[in-house]
Protein backbone atom coordinates (compact mmCIF):
# COMPACT_ATOMS: atom_id res chain seq x y z
CA UNK A 1 0.00 0.00 0.00
CA UNK A 2 1.66 3.35 -0.60
CA UNK A 3 1.99 6.05 1.47
CA UNK A 4 -0.36 8.24 2.16
CA UNK A 5 0.18 11.43 0.95
CA UNK A 6 0.85 14.84 2.99
CA UNK A 7 -2.81 16.45 3.20
CA UNK A 8 -3.85 20.24 4.18
CA UNK A 9 -7.42 21.55 3.92
CA UNK A 10 -8.50 25.15 3.86
CA UNK A 11 -9.07 26.34 7.14
CA UNK A 12 -12.49 29.25 7.36
CA UNK A 13 -12.20 31.50 10.36
CA UNK A 14 -15.01 31.26 13.22
CA UNK A 15 -15.11 33.21 16.11
CA UNK A 16 -15.52 31.42 19.41
CA UNK A 17 -14.54 31.42 23.02
CA UNK A 18 -13.57 28.42 25.20
CA UNK A 19 -15.20 28.45 28.97
CA UNK A 20 -11.80 26.51 29.78
CA UNK A 21 -9.21 28.34 28.19
CA UNK A 22 -11.28 31.66 28.62
CA UNK A 23 -9.59 33.29 25.03
CA UNK A 24 -10.91 33.33 21.83
CA UNK A 25 -9.93 31.35 18.62
CA UNK A 26 -9.86 30.85 15.21
CA UNK A 27 -11.41 26.96 14.48
CA UNK A 28 -10.25 24.59 11.76
CA UNK A 29 -13.68 24.42 8.78
CA UNK A 30 -15.95 21.82 9.86
CA UNK A 31 -17.83 20.53 12.75
CA UNK A 32 -16.12 21.41 15.67
CA UNK A 33 -18.02 20.08 19.67
CA UNK A 34 -16.26 21.06 22.66
CA UNK A 35 -17.67 18.97 25.73
CA UNK A 36 -16.51 17.41 28.97
CA UNK A 37 -14.58 14.12 28.73
CA UNK A 38 -13.83 14.47 30.41
CA UNK A 39 -0.54 -1.58 47.91
CA UNK A 40 1.88 -3.16 49.21
CA UNK A 41 5.30 -1.99 51.30
CA UNK A 42 8.17 -3.20 50.63
CA UNK A 43 11.31 -2.49 52.25
CA UNK A 44 13.68 -1.38 49.64
CA UNK A 45 17.31 -0.64 50.55
CA UNK A 46 18.24 2.70 49.83
CA UNK A 47 14.80 3.88 48.32
CA UNK A 48 14.59 7.53 50.10
CA UNK A 49 11.74 9.32 47.55
CA UNK A 50 8.47 9.27 49.04
CA UNK A 51 5.56 7.02 47.42
CA UNK A 52 2.86 8.22 46.01
CA UNK A 53 -0.20 8.55 47.53
CA UNK A 54 -2.27 9.66 44.65
CA UNK A 55 -5.19 7.03 44.60
CA UNK A 56 -5.14 6.18 40.99
CA UNK A 57 -1.64 5.76 41.23
CA UNK A 58 -1.62 3.15 43.70
CA UNK A 59 -4.38 1.47 42.31
CA UNK A 60 -2.52 1.14 38.93
CA UNK A 61 0.55 -0.61 41.02
CA UNK A 62 2.79 2.37 40.62
CA UNK A 63 2.80 2.94 44.48
CA UNK A 64 4.00 -0.72 44.96
CA UNK A 65 6.26 -0.08 41.90
CA UNK A 66 7.91 3.15 43.82
CA UNK A 67 8.36 0.79 46.87
CA UNK A 68 10.38 -1.70 45.60
CA UNK A 69 12.43 0.38 43.07
CA UNK A 70 12.25 4.13 43.73
CA UNK A 71 14.85 4.54 40.75
CA UNK A 72 12.19 3.77 38.13
CA UNK A 73 9.93 6.98 36.95
CA UNK A 74 11.06 6.94 33.17
CA UNK A 75 14.34 8.28 33.82
CA UNK A 76 16.66 8.78 30.33
CA UNK A 77 13.46 7.48 28.02
CA UNK A 78 11.99 9.85 25.58
CA UNK A 79 8.54 9.93 25.06
CA UNK A 80 5.93 12.12 22.34
CA UNK A 81 2.51 13.04 22.85
CA UNK A 82 0.57 13.29 19.86
CA UNK A 83 -2.76 15.72 20.24
CA UNK A 84 -5.69 16.86 18.19
CA UNK A 85 -5.29 20.48 17.83
CA UNK A 86 -8.26 22.36 20.18
CA UNK A 87 -8.05 24.59 17.27
CA UNK A 88 -6.49 27.13 15.47
CA UNK A 89 -5.49 30.91 15.42
CA UNK A 90 -3.79 33.81 13.54
CA UNK A 91 -0.33 35.01 15.46
CA UNK A 92 -0.26 38.68 15.58
CA UNK A 93 1.36 40.37 11.77
CA UNK A 94 0.79 37.32 10.05
CA UNK A 95 -2.79 36.42 9.05
CA UNK A 96 -2.04 33.70 6.69
CA UNK A 97 -0.21 31.68 9.14
CA UNK A 98 -2.84 29.43 11.31
CA UNK A 99 -1.05 27.95 14.34
CA UNK A 100 -2.61 24.59 16.16
CA UNK A 101 -3.67 24.74 19.39
CA UNK A 102 -1.92 21.81 20.95
CA UNK A 103 1.00 22.09 23.31
CA UNK A 104 0.91 20.83 27.35
CA UNK A 105 2.66 23.99 29.42
CA UNK A 106 6.12 22.49 30.57
CA UNK A 107 6.08 25.16 33.57
CA UNK A 108 2.74 23.62 35.07
CA UNK A 109 4.04 20.20 34.65
CA UNK A 110 7.22 20.94 36.92
CA UNK A 111 9.47 20.16 34.06
CA UNK A 112 11.67 22.06 31.91
CA UNK A 113 10.79 23.13 28.98
CA UNK A 114 14.37 22.55 27.33
CA UNK A 115 12.69 18.93 27.42
CA UNK A 116 10.11 19.70 25.06
CA UNK A 117 9.89 20.35 21.66
CA UNK A 118 6.39 20.90 19.29
CA UNK A 119 5.78 19.93 15.92
CA UNK A 120 2.64 20.60 13.33
CA UNK A 121 2.41 22.37 10.57
CA UNK A 122 4.32 25.26 9.23
CA UNK A 123 5.05 27.74 10.93
CA UNK A 124 7.04 24.97 13.27
CA UNK A 125 7.35 25.60 16.72
CA UNK A 126 10.16 24.30 18.95
CA UNK A 127 9.63 25.71 22.24
CA UNK A 128 6.64 26.77 24.56
CA UNK A 129 4.39 29.08 23.10
CA UNK A 130 0.95 30.38 25.09
CA UNK A 131 -1.38 31.02 22.28
CA UNK A 132 -0.82 27.16 21.38
CA UNK A 133 -1.99 25.92 24.46
CA UNK A 134 -4.38 23.37 25.17
CA UNK A 135 -6.13 22.22 28.07
CA UNK A 136 -6.52 18.36 27.32
CA UNK A 137 -2.63 18.34 26.38
CA UNK A 138 -2.05 19.53 29.21
CA UNK A 139 -4.47 16.75 31.39
CA UNK A 140 -2.92 13.75 29.00
CA UNK A 141 0.60 14.97 30.18
CA UNK A 142 0.20 15.47 33.82
CA UNK A 143 -0.95 12.33 33.98
CA UNK A 144 1.82 10.36 31.39
CA UNK A 145 4.81 12.18 32.56
CA UNK A 146 3.86 15.04 34.87
CA UNK A 147 6.10 16.22 37.88
CA UNK A 148 3.71 17.00 40.16
CA UNK A 149 2.05 13.89 41.46
CA UNK A 150 0.32 12.53 39.11
CA UNK A 151 2.39 11.81 36.95
CA UNK A 152 3.10 7.88 36.17
CA UNK A 153 6.67 7.94 34.30
CA UNK A 154 8.06 11.77 35.80
CA UNK A 155 11.55 10.98 34.88
CA UNK A 156 11.62 11.26 31.07
CA UNK A 157 14.21 12.62 29.61
CA UNK A 158 12.57 14.05 26.33
CA UNK A 159 9.28 14.86 25.05
CA UNK A 160 8.23 15.70 21.28
CA UNK A 161 5.01 16.73 21.33
CA UNK A 162 2.87 16.58 17.76
CA UNK A 163 -0.47 17.73 16.42
CA UNK A 164 -2.31 14.87 15.27
CA UNK A 165 -2.81 15.15 11.94
CA UNK A 166 0.97 16.21 10.91
CA UNK A 167 2.30 13.76 13.04
CA UNK A 168 -0.18 10.63 10.83
CA UNK A 169 0.60 11.94 7.24
CA UNK A 170 4.13 13.26 7.74
CA UNK A 171 5.60 11.19 9.94
CA UNK A 172 3.84 7.45 10.24
CA UNK A 173 2.46 7.67 6.73
CA UNK A 174 5.57 8.80 4.82
CA UNK A 175 7.50 6.15 7.17
CA UNK A 176 9.61 9.11 8.55
CA UNK A 177 12.77 7.57 10.95
CA UNK A 178 11.70 9.08 14.55
CA UNK A 179 13.05 12.47 15.59
CA UNK A 180 16.45 11.13 17.09
CA UNK A 181 17.30 8.54 14.87
CA UNK A 182 20.75 7.25 12.76
CA UNK A 183 20.67 8.23 8.89
CA UNK A 184 19.77 4.82 8.41
CA UNK A 185 17.06 5.02 10.56
CA UNK A 186 17.53 2.79 13.31
CA UNK A 187 16.04 3.95 16.39
CA UNK A 188 18.05 5.43 19.03
CA UNK A 189 17.91 6.42 22.69
CA UNK A 190 16.71 9.70 21.78
CA UNK A 191 14.37 8.19 19.60
CA UNK A 192 10.52 7.94 21.42
CA UNK A 193 9.82 4.71 22.67
CA UNK A 194 6.41 5.31 23.54
CA UNK A 195 3.86 7.58 21.76
CA UNK A 196 0.58 8.14 23.31
CA UNK A 197 -2.51 8.84 21.43
CA UNK A 198 -5.16 10.17 23.16
CA UNK A 199 -7.55 11.03 20.03
CA UNK A 200 -9.56 9.31 18.02
CA UNK A 201 -10.55 9.09 13.77
CA UNK A 202 -14.37 9.14 14.04
CA UNK A 203 -16.48 8.33 10.63
CA UNK A 204 -13.97 5.50 9.37
CA UNK A 205 -15.10 2.74 7.21
CA UNK A 206 -13.15 -0.40 7.05
CA UNK A 207 -10.87 0.70 3.69
CA UNK A 208 -10.25 3.89 6.00
CA UNK A 209 -9.45 1.90 9.13
CA UNK A 210 -6.98 -0.56 7.22
CA UNK A 211 -5.20 1.90 5.78
CA UNK A 212 -4.55 3.38 8.95
CA UNK A 213 -3.61 0.17 10.67
CA UNK A 214 -1.14 -0.58 7.98
CA UNK A 215 0.13 2.90 8.42
CA UNK A 216 0.87 2.48 12.31
CA UNK A 217 1.71 -0.87 12.12
CA UNK A 218 4.42 -0.68 9.71
CA UNK A 219 6.31 2.20 11.47
CA UNK A 220 5.42 0.31 14.58
CA UNK A 221 7.39 -2.58 13.24
CA UNK A 222 10.08 -1.02 11.49
CA UNK A 223 11.11 1.82 14.49
CA UNK A 224 9.70 -0.65 17.51
CA UNK A 225 8.10 2.17 18.46
CA UNK A 226 5.14 1.74 21.00
CA UNK A 227 1.59 3.44 20.15
CA UNK A 228 -0.51 3.87 22.85
CA UNK A 229 -3.99 4.80 21.65
CA UNK A 230 -7.60 6.20 23.35
CA UNK A 231 -10.06 3.87 22.43
CA UNK A 232 -12.70 6.53 22.14
CA UNK A 233 -16.10 6.90 24.48
CA UNK A 234 -17.57 4.11 23.19
CA UNK A 235 -20.71 5.74 22.43
CA UNK A 236 -20.47 8.05 19.52
CA UNK A 237 -18.65 5.63 17.40
CA UNK A 238 -19.46 5.99 13.63
CA UNK A 239 -16.99 3.42 12.55
CA UNK A 240 -18.12 1.00 9.32
CA UNK A 241 -18.39 -1.72 10.39
CA UNK A 242 -19.18 -0.81 14.29
CA UNK A 243 -16.90 -0.89 16.35
CA UNK A 244 -16.19 0.19 20.02
CA UNK A 245 -12.78 1.32 19.25
CA UNK A 246 -11.45 3.81 16.67
CA UNK A 247 -8.39 4.10 14.77
CA UNK A 248 -5.63 5.28 15.39
CA UNK A 249 -6.38 2.26 18.71
CA UNK A 250 -7.39 -0.26 15.84
CA UNK A 251 -3.82 -0.68 14.98
CA UNK A 252 -2.47 -4.86 15.96
CA UNK A 253 0.93 -3.51 16.69
CA UNK A 254 -0.30 -1.15 19.50
CA UNK A 255 -2.24 -1.39 22.63
CA UNK A 256 -5.82 0.41 22.98
CA UNK A 257 -6.69 1.96 26.48
CA UNK A 258 -10.27 1.72 27.55
CA UNK A 259 -11.47 3.25 30.97
CA UNK A 260 -13.00 1.24 34.30
CA UNK A 261 -15.54 4.53 34.00
CA UNK A 262 -16.64 3.73 30.25
CA UNK A 263 -18.15 0.32 30.63
CA UNK A 264 -19.44 1.15 26.89
CA UNK A 265 -16.16 1.06 25.60
CA UNK A 266 -15.70 -2.79 24.36
CA UNK A 267 -12.70 -4.31 22.80
CA UNK A 268 -9.80 -2.71 23.96
CA UNK A 269 -6.47 -4.20 24.86
CA UNK A 270 -6.33 -3.28 28.61
CA UNK A 271 -7.99 -0.47 30.99
CA UNK A 272 -7.28 2.25 33.53
CA UNK A 273 -9.26 3.70 36.01
CA UNK A 274 -10.97 6.97 34.42
CA UNK A 275 -13.66 8.44 33.00
CA UNK A 276 -12.60 9.24 29.70
CA UNK A 277 -10.08 7.15 27.55
CA UNK A 278 -8.29 10.66 26.78
CA UNK A 279 -7.02 10.57 30.57
CA UNK A 280 -6.81 6.49 31.12
CA UNK A 281 -4.20 6.23 27.76
CA UNK A 282 -1.33 8.46 29.69
CA UNK A 283 -1.43 5.96 32.52
CA UNK A 284 -0.67 3.32 30.22
CA UNK A 285 1.65 4.97 28.43
CA UNK A 286 3.27 6.19 31.66
CA UNK A 287 3.62 2.46 32.85
CA UNK A 288 5.34 1.31 29.65
CA UNK A 289 7.56 4.16 29.67
CA UNK A 290 8.93 2.87 33.42
CA UNK A 291 8.87 -0.97 31.61
CA UNK A 292 11.50 0.52 28.98
CA UNK A 293 13.66 2.16 31.55
CA UNK A 294 13.34 -1.06 33.69
CA UNK A 295 14.32 -2.90 30.34
CA UNK A 296 16.94 -0.95 29.22
CA UNK A 297 18.80 -1.26 32.52
CA UNK A 298 18.77 -5.15 32.65
CA UNK A 299 16.18 -5.55 35.31
CA UNK A 300 15.14 -8.62 33.15
CA UNK A 301 18.42 -9.59 33.72
CA UNK A 302 21.96 -9.24 32.35
CA UNK A 303 22.24 -8.20 28.67
CA UNK A 304 18.38 -8.50 28.21
CA UNK A 305 18.12 -5.23 27.43
CA UNK A 306 17.86 -4.88 23.73
CA UNK A 307 15.09 -8.31 23.74
CA UNK A 308 13.27 -6.39 27.01
CA UNK A 309 12.46 -3.05 25.63
CA UNK A 310 11.10 -4.62 22.22
CA UNK A 311 7.75 -3.42 22.08
CA UNK A 312 6.47 -6.88 21.81
CA UNK A 313 8.04 -7.58 25.01
CA UNK A 314 6.96 -4.39 26.48
CA UNK A 315 3.03 -5.11 25.39
CA UNK A 316 3.15 -8.61 27.02
CA UNK A 317 4.22 -7.28 30.20
CA UNK A 318 1.77 -4.96 30.19
CA UNK A 319 -0.82 -7.22 29.23
CA UNK A 320 -0.03 -9.85 31.52
CA UNK A 321 0.64 -8.02 34.82
CA UNK A 322 -2.76 -7.00 34.29
CA UNK A 323 -5.43 -7.13 37.39
CA UNK A 324 -8.56 -9.59 36.65
CA UNK A 325 -11.53 -7.71 37.96
CA UNK A 326 -14.12 -10.01 39.33
CA UNK A 327 -16.37 -11.37 36.55
CA UNK A 328 -12.82 -11.18 33.99
CA UNK A 329 -13.43 -13.80 30.70
CA UNK A 330 -12.44 -14.42 27.59
CA UNK A 331 -13.37 -16.75 24.84
CA UNK A 332 -10.01 -17.58 23.09
CA UNK A 333 -10.60 -21.42 23.55
CA UNK A 334 -12.33 -21.21 20.13
CA UNK A 335 -10.60 -19.47 16.71
CA UNK A 336 -13.31 -17.34 16.02
CA UNK A 337 -12.91 -16.24 19.89
CA UNK A 338 -11.06 -13.33 21.46
CA UNK A 339 -8.33 -13.57 23.98
CA UNK A 340 -9.56 -10.26 25.44
CA UNK A 341 -12.76 -9.74 28.08
CA UNK A 342 -15.19 -7.08 25.90
CA UNK A 343 -15.14 -4.45 28.54
CA UNK A 344 -11.53 -5.25 30.36
CA UNK A 345 -9.61 -6.19 28.00
CA UNK A 346 -6.44 -8.05 29.57
CA UNK A 347 -7.41 -6.30 32.62
CA UNK A 348 -6.72 -3.21 34.87
CA UNK A 349 -2.95 -2.11 34.06
CA UNK A 350 -0.57 -3.16 36.76
CA UNK A 351 2.95 -1.20 37.04
CA UNK A 352 4.13 -3.55 39.77
CA UNK A 353 2.86 -6.72 38.79
CA UNK A 354 4.50 -5.66 35.11
CA UNK A 355 7.57 -4.60 36.84
CA UNK A 356 7.65 -7.96 39.02
CA UNK A 357 7.09 -10.08 35.46
CA UNK A 358 10.08 -8.35 33.80
CA UNK A 359 12.71 -8.90 37.51
CA UNK A 360 11.49 -12.50 36.96
CA UNK A 361 14.01 -12.56 33.57
CA UNK A 362 14.44 -14.38 30.58
CA UNK A 363 13.90 -17.35 30.48
CA UNK A 364 14.10 -19.64 26.81
CA UNK A 365 12.15 -22.49 26.02
CA UNK A 366 12.87 -26.08 27.75
CA UNK A 367 12.62 -27.57 23.78
CA UNK A 368 11.50 -26.96 20.53
CA UNK A 369 9.55 -29.98 19.05
CA UNK A 370 7.85 -30.26 15.27
CA UNK A 371 5.38 -32.34 14.09
CA UNK A 372 2.81 -32.45 10.93
CA UNK A 373 0.69 -29.84 10.16
CA UNK A 374 -2.94 -29.99 11.42
CA UNK A 375 -1.87 -32.36 14.85
CA UNK A 376 -2.68 -31.99 18.14
CA UNK A 377 -0.29 -30.26 20.59
CA UNK A 378 1.41 -32.97 22.98
CA UNK A 379 2.51 -32.74 26.12
CA UNK A 380 6.48 -32.43 26.26
CA UNK A 381 8.63 -33.04 29.21
CA UNK A 382 12.41 -32.39 29.20
CA UNK A 383 13.11 -33.14 32.79
CA UNK A 384 16.50 -31.00 32.10
CA UNK A 385 14.95 -27.67 31.53
CA UNK A 386 12.47 -26.71 33.78
CA UNK A 387 11.98 -23.29 33.41
CA UNK A 388 13.77 -22.31 36.58
CA UNK A 389 11.19 -19.35 37.63
CA UNK A 390 7.49 -18.60 37.89
CA UNK A 391 7.36 -16.14 36.88
CA UNK A 392 9.36 -14.22 33.36
CA UNK A 393 8.86 -13.75 29.88
CA UNK A 394 10.91 -14.36 26.24
CA UNK A 395 11.49 -12.96 23.11
CA UNK A 396 12.19 -15.87 20.64
CA UNK A 397 11.99 -16.90 17.05
CA UNK A 398 9.63 -19.92 15.90
CA UNK A 399 10.07 -21.35 12.78
CA UNK A 400 7.35 -23.62 10.67
CA UNK A 401 7.05 -24.80 7.25
CA UNK A 402 4.13 -25.71 4.60
CA UNK A 403 4.00 -29.29 6.11
CA UNK A 404 5.07 -29.15 9.59
CA UNK A 405 4.27 -26.62 12.72
CA UNK A 406 6.43 -25.66 15.40
CA UNK A 407 6.12 -26.03 18.92
CA UNK A 408 8.06 -24.22 21.91
CA UNK A 409 7.50 -25.69 25.08
CA UNK A 410 7.74 -23.81 28.40
CA UNK A 411 8.17 -27.05 31.31
CA UNK A 412 7.53 -26.23 34.54
CA UNK A 413 6.96 -27.90 38.15
CA UNK A 414 4.12 -26.62 40.58
CA UNK A 415 5.18 -27.71 44.12
CA UNK A 416 2.45 -29.29 46.16
CA UNK A 417 2.88 -27.65 49.48
CA UNK A 418 0.11 -28.37 51.94
CA UNK A 419 -3.42 -28.08 49.89
CA UNK A 420 -1.97 -25.40 47.75
CA UNK A 421 -3.30 -24.43 44.39
CA UNK A 422 -1.74 -22.37 41.22
CA UNK A 423 -3.59 -19.62 39.35
CA UNK A 424 -1.72 -18.60 35.70
CA UNK A 425 -1.78 -15.94 33.24
CA UNK A 426 0.50 -16.01 30.55
CA UNK A 427 0.06 -13.83 27.20
CA UNK A 428 1.60 -14.47 23.85
CA UNK A 429 2.05 -11.16 21.11
CA UNK A 430 3.86 -10.92 18.11
CA UNK A 431 3.58 -8.20 15.32
CA UNK A 432 2.08 -7.66 11.94
CA UNK A 433 5.71 -7.67 9.98
CA UNK A 434 6.60 -4.04 8.21
CA UNK A 435 4.60 -4.12 5.01
CA UNK A 436 2.30 -6.58 5.66
CA UNK A 437 -1.57 -6.00 6.01
CA UNK A 438 -2.40 -9.95 8.02
CA UNK A 439 0.13 -11.85 10.23
CA UNK A 440 0.94 -15.10 11.40
CA UNK A 441 -1.09 -17.64 13.23
CA UNK A 442 0.40 -18.59 16.71
CA UNK A 443 -1.53 -20.06 19.38
CA UNK A 444 -0.47 -20.92 23.12
CA UNK A 445 -1.71 -24.32 25.20
CA UNK A 446 -1.69 -25.56 28.56
CA UNK A 447 -1.27 -29.00 29.28
CA UNK A 448 -0.84 -31.59 31.98
CA UNK A 449 1.60 -34.14 32.34
CA UNK A 450 -1.01 -36.58 31.29
CA UNK A 451 -1.40 -35.20 28.19
CA UNK A 452 -4.57 -33.49 28.73
CA UNK A 453 -5.26 -29.94 27.33
CA UNK A 454 -5.46 -27.25 30.62
CA UNK A 455 -6.29 -24.34 29.18
CA UNK A 456 -5.87 -23.06 25.23
CA UNK A 457 -5.92 -19.73 23.56
CA UNK A 458 -6.53 -20.21 19.63
CA UNK A 459 -8.36 -17.00 18.07
CA UNK A 460 -7.47 -16.21 14.36
CA UNK A 461 -8.88 -12.96 14.71
CA UNK A 462 -5.65 -11.61 17.20
CA UNK A 463 -1.97 -11.11 16.98
CA UNK A 464 -2.77 -11.94 20.78
CA UNK A 465 -3.31 -14.87 22.91
CA UNK A 466 -3.96 -15.26 26.41
CA UNK A 467 -4.53 -17.85 28.75
CA UNK A 468 -5.69 -16.89 33.04
CA UNK A 469 -6.69 -20.20 35.04
CA UNK A 470 -7.07 -20.74 38.65
CA UNK A 471 -6.83 -23.33 41.30
CA UNK A 472 -4.52 -25.26 39.23
CA UNK A 473 -3.24 -28.51 41.21
CA UNK A 474 0.63 -28.89 41.32
CA UNK A 475 2.11 -30.72 39.39
CA UNK A 476 4.38 -30.23 35.83
CA UNK A 477 3.30 -28.53 33.02
CA UNK A 478 3.93 -27.67 29.03
CA UNK A 479 2.77 -24.53 28.04
CA UNK A 480 3.42 -24.47 24.76
CA UNK A 481 4.10 -22.08 21.95
CA UNK A 482 2.48 -23.45 18.79
CA UNK A 483 3.26 -21.34 15.12
CA UNK A 484 1.03 -23.27 12.33
CA UNK A 485 2.33 -24.95 9.36
CA UNK A 486 0.53 -24.29 5.80
CA UNK A 487 -0.37 -21.04 4.58
CA UNK A 488 1.80 -18.36 5.91
CA UNK A 489 3.20 -14.68 6.16
CA UNK A 490 6.79 -15.96 6.36
CA UNK A 491 8.26 -19.24 8.13
CA UNK A 492 10.24 -17.48 10.89
CA UNK A 493 8.30 -15.43 13.66
CA UNK A 494 9.12 -13.64 16.23
CA UNK A 495 7.11 -13.68 19.40
CA UNK A 496 6.90 -11.83 23.30
CA UNK A 497 5.50 -14.21 25.90
CA UNK A 498 5.18 -13.28 29.35
CA UNK A 499 4.04 -15.71 32.14
CA UNK A 500 3.13 -15.13 36.01
CA UNK A 501 2.28 -18.54 38.04
CA UNK A 502 1.20 -17.52 41.84
CA UNK A 503 0.36 -19.84 44.65
CA UNK A 504 -2.77 -17.52 46.07
CA UNK A 505 -1.59 -18.94 49.59
CA UNK A 506 1.31 -17.47 49.37
CA UNK A 507 3.37 -21.08 50.81
CA UNK A 508 5.31 -20.79 47.45
CA UNK A 509 8.69 -18.95 47.93
CA UNK A 510 9.24 -15.85 45.37
CA UNK A 511 12.05 -17.12 42.43
CA UNK A 512 15.04 -15.80 43.97
CA UNK A 513 15.87 -14.10 40.72
CA UNK A 514 13.77 -11.16 41.85
CA UNK A 515 14.97 -11.12 45.10
CA UNK A 516 12.95 -8.05 46.71
CA UNK A 517 10.10 -8.51 45.29
CA UNK A 518 7.49 -9.87 47.59
CA UNK A 519 4.77 -9.22 46.60
CA UNK A 520 -12.86 16.60 26.88
CA UNK A 521 -14.36 15.40 23.79
CA UNK A 522 -13.25 17.79 21.31
CA UNK A 523 -14.19 17.14 17.45
CA UNK A 524 -12.72 18.62 14.53
CA UNK A 525 -12.11 17.91 10.83
CA UNK A 526 -9.45 15.37 9.81
CA UNK A 527 -6.93 16.11 6.59
CA UNK A 528 -8.97 13.17 4.89
CA UNK A 529 -12.44 14.57 6.18
CA UNK A 530 -13.34 12.49 8.72
CA UNK A 531 -13.74 13.64 12.30
CA UNK A 532 -10.59 13.81 14.51
CA UNK A 533 -11.64 14.19 18.19
CA UNK A 534 -10.06 13.69 22.02
CA UNK A 535 -11.89 10.74 23.61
Amino acid sequence: MPALKNKMTKRSRTDGVSAAEGRSRTLRAGSMVAAALAAIALPVAGAHAAVTTDPTLVQIGVAALQQANASIDGAGVTVAQVEAAAGYYNPPGDPYAYLSEFEPNPTNLNLSASNFTYLDYSPTPTTFSSGQYSGHAQTVASLFYGNTGSGVAPGVSSVYVYEADYYYYNTVANEYAPVGSTSGGVPTDASPAVVNQSFIWEGADANVISEYNYGYDNYAATYNTLFVSAAGDGTTTNTTPAGYVNPPATAPNGISVGALGLPNVTGADITAPGGATSYTAPLVSGVATDLVQAAREDIGGAGTAAAASNIMTIKALLLNGATKPAGWSNTSSTASGSPLDPVYGAGVVNAYNSYENLAGGQHGASTTTTQAAGSNVQFQLDKNAIENSLIGWNLATITSSSTQEAIDHYDFSLPQIGNNSYDVTATLDWNVHAGQTSFNNLNLYLLNSSGQMVGQSVSSTDNLQILALSNLAPGTYDLAVEKLGGTFVSASETYAIAWSIQDPAGTTPEPASIGLLAIGLLIMTSKRGLLLRRP
